[in-house]
């Protein structure tokens, strides 16, 4: 998600380690398929690519974001839009290289055209996506890291590990007491 991780963990004699490491970068790495706009073979990234409006397939950890993402929208009247990526690109904050200069009005008025979390029609139970705006696209980093942080501990306490400090691009989740 175009950021670093750690996760430190208290472990008394260290033989799950590899184990652990191997389920923690296969999370990452499955998380990042799905929600990275960093990624340009994420499903989110394929999803703004897509123009259509036909329904689209939601996998499972972006199904959980975005449904996450929209009730927060809907919560705080728009305050978090998860549609507001081409903003977040033309501002410079985004995936491609940054401005150089604030964007012009038009450019923000042009953009703003194919923003609105309510032009996506979500079926949570089918787990399908439609836009009603060709061009709108999704940028989940809001909740997506935060959503990445909480699975690493939910594996963490799974595994029997109580003490632990994941952080996660500025994300951070920490539990018991550091070893010592």
């Amino acid at each position: 998600m175009g950021t670093r991780y750690t996760v430190s963990y208290f472990d008394e004699d260290d033989s799950g380690a590899p184990a652990m490491h191997s389920e923690l970068n296969r999370l990452f790495q499955e998380i990042d398929q799905q929600l990275s706009n960093w990624n340009p073979h994420s499903w989110v990234s394929q999803f703004n690519y897509h123009k259509s409006l036909d329904p689209i397939a939601v996998p499972a950890h972006a199904a959980a974001v975005l449904q996450q993402a929209l009730e927060i929208a809907d919560l705080s009247a728009g305050a978090l839009d998860p549609t507001l990526s081409p903003l977040i690109e033309l501002w410079g904050f985004g995936a491609t290289q940054g401005q150089s200069a604030p964007p012009l009005a038009f450019e923000l008025e042009q953009a703003l055209l194919h923003c609105g979390y309510q032009k996506l029609k979500f079926d949570v139970r089918q787990r399908m996506l439609r836009k009603q705006v060709p061009d709108l696209q999704l940028n989940l980093s809001a909740v997506a890291k935060g959503y990445a942080v909480d699975q690493v501990a939910q594996i963490l306490v799974g595994q029997g590990h109580e003490d632990y400090l994941i952080h996660l691009g500025g994300e951070v989740r920490a539990h018991g007491k550091r070893a010592g």
